[in-house]
């Protein structure tokens, strides 16, 4: 084959790499602020006002008005070009999630760049990992891992092009890259294993590598300087969030640990049953994985309740498949791009499990290596043609429980933003008071049309007058409990969801999408209510 033909080839699959990801991010670009989304969002508006100060303002969050960078200790590149965008586009969610959509599709590209150089065929198994739900999902996203993604794969990308055949700039280029994914997220630096691992199998001299290194966390290094010679809490922060979630109950590591195998598992089930196929590693190991999943999900590790039996046989499958995949990865490791698999999932697992919760948008890290040794172990056993079949399968699969979880989550999003609406039709345009408990996405929809967030430091529940409206949505880790009863009229609006899926569980279920917190699983097969809002009107007798 000429030249041109690989290169042809590369620039088609390039071009349906970019249009699947915008593809599968369009039904929703249009959908509310869900998650994190409404703080990061707060935080790209405050630097249009005051760009030398990103994070010098107060949020509501965890019950209480605090300092953003104690709410959410991140570096500030991603919101810079949030801000960039909002300034741009207006504050609409099409508008933004549009402007920013070239992130996802970037980071998309660079795992294709990636994947090339050690599959025969590519496109398909990287078409499999950016249809699943934690990566599509969490990439159309106005959080942080847009960022991260984008120049983390992007820096490998050029790493492995620079030290094969690529102009040596390249290999200083991979490390400022590498140094932006860091000033989006610090854990970001799950690069740098996979990236230190392959530069020295690659023979890269000690000095030229630490030196690679320095530049790659020289810009992250500087900003935490700053931050704490002008008095910031980058490092407090932090360490104030871990505490704050070590706390719950799900801060075990039981927990964490079902969560860890189940989120890589059921957000990457498809490509990690691939080398069943090619039995590589046989199907003992198979057999271990199952009954090792079988003893993490027993009913002496559970929680107290336990899950029902449903969630409990779903953690099962998803933790061996997972289990499954990291054999596939070991197996893998003397092959061809083992040691950039091996060493990127190692490193993304320790990143993921030392994060605040278990969490699909870190999560998602994991899973490119494990699809990529999956797809190197079935391209050894299994020919091209029923090879395509199996990936065709898989993506069909894969792009259908994305979307139909997508819609779900749409729903549940939404349903914030027209609740606030109402309220704030029923309520604040009749000069009635609206306070809410918590943050997340109803809490912002309230405040800024004109509600207040409860306080715990100026009163929290006593703020609420008789005449006022107190809101409380059911799925809300951050809100704020009653210190004594009160006598209040309450009413509550159920929303129902006839898709049997769920990302976020407030008991009935273990579904834990955005985090740990909910439940194990990424996602639970239930018809439990989607959300529960209730409105709770004190009474003016002064009973309690």
């Amino acid at each position: 084959m000429s030249a041109r033909g690989p290169r042809s080839r590369r620039a088609r699959e390039l071009l349906v790499v970019a249009g699947f990801t915008a593809l599968m991010a369009a039904p929703f670009l249009g959908q509310a602020l869900v998650s994190d989304e409404p703080s990061n969002l707060a935080a790209a508006e405050h630097i249009l006002k005051d760009p030398l100060h990103p994070y010098a303002f107060r949020y509501a969050w965890f019950g209480r008005e605090l300092p953003f960078d104690q709410t959410s200790n991140n570096p500030p590149l991603y919101h810079y070009l949030l801000a960039a965008a909002r300034g741009a586009v207006g504050r609409g969610e099409f508008a933004l999630r549009l402007a920013m959509l070239p992130l996802s599709i970037a980071a998309a590209l660079s795992l294709y760049l990636i994947a090339e150089r050690f599959l025969a065929e590519p496109l398909l198994p990287v078409l499999v990992v950016t249809a699943g739900p934690a990566w599509a999902l969490n990439l159309e996203h106005l959080m942080g891992e847009q960022g991260a993604a984008a120049f983390g794969l992007a820096g490998l990308a050029a790493l492995l092009s620079a030290l094969d055949d690529g102009p040596p700039a390249l290999f200083w280029l991979s490390a400022l890259l590498l140094d932006a994914s860091l000033l989006c997220k610090y854990h970001a630096a799950l690069f740098l294993p996979p990236a230190a691992a392959w530069a020295w199998s690659r023979s890269v001299k000690p000095a030229r590598l630490a030196a690679y290194l320095a530049v790659a966390g020289a810009g992250l290094a500087l900003y935490l300087a700053a931050d704490a010679r002008f008095g910031g809490v980058a490092f407090s922060g932090a360490r104030e969030t871990m505490a704050f979630v070590a706390r719950f109950p799900t801060s075990a590591l039981s927990h964490r640990a079902r969560a860890l195998l189940a989120f890589a598992g059921g957000c990457g089930a498809a490509a990690s049953l691939w080398p069943l196929r090619a039995r590589r590693p046989s199907l003992a190991a198979a057999t271990a994985a199952l009954a090792a999943a079988a003893v993490l999900f027993s009913p002496p590790l559970d929680l107290a309740p336990g899950p029902n039996s449903l969630d409990r046989m779903t953690g099962i499958a998803f933790a061996a498949a997972a289990l499954w995949a990291y054999a596939v990865v070991w197996t893998q490791r003397r092959r061809p791009g083992g040691v950039l698999w091996t060493a990127w999932a190692a490193s993304a697992t320790a990143f993921s499990a030392a994060y605040w919760s278990v969490t699909t948008r870190v999560e998602l890290f994991v899973l490119p290596p494990l699809a990529l040794a999956s797809a190197a172990a079935l391209e050894t056993g299994v020919g091209a043609r029923e090879r395509r079949r199996l990936y065709a399968l898989s993506l069909a699969a894969t792009a259908a429980l994305t979307l139909a979880l997508g819609i779900v989550d749409r729903h549940f999003a939404d349903a914030q933003k027209e609740f606030a609406a109402r309220l704030k039709a029923d309520y604040l345009d009749k000069g009635r008071r609206v306070w809410y408990t918590g943050g997340m996405a109803l809490g912002d929809e309230l405040s800024r049309a004109g509600g207040q967030g409860l306080d715990a430091a100026r009163g929290g529940w006593d703020l609420a007058r008789p005449g006022d409206a107190v809101v409380v949505a059911r799925i809300n880790s951050a809100g704020l409990r009653p210190a004594h009863p009160i006598r209040a009229r309450v009413t509550a609006e159920i929303l129902d969801e006839p898709i049997p899926l769920r990302l976020i569980s407030a008991g009935e279920s273990e579904a834990g999408f955005y985090s740990s917190v909910w439940g194990f699983l990424p996602f639970a097969l239930s018809l439990e209510p989607l959300e529960e809002f209730t409105i709770v009107e004190p009474l003016g007798d002064g009973a309690r």
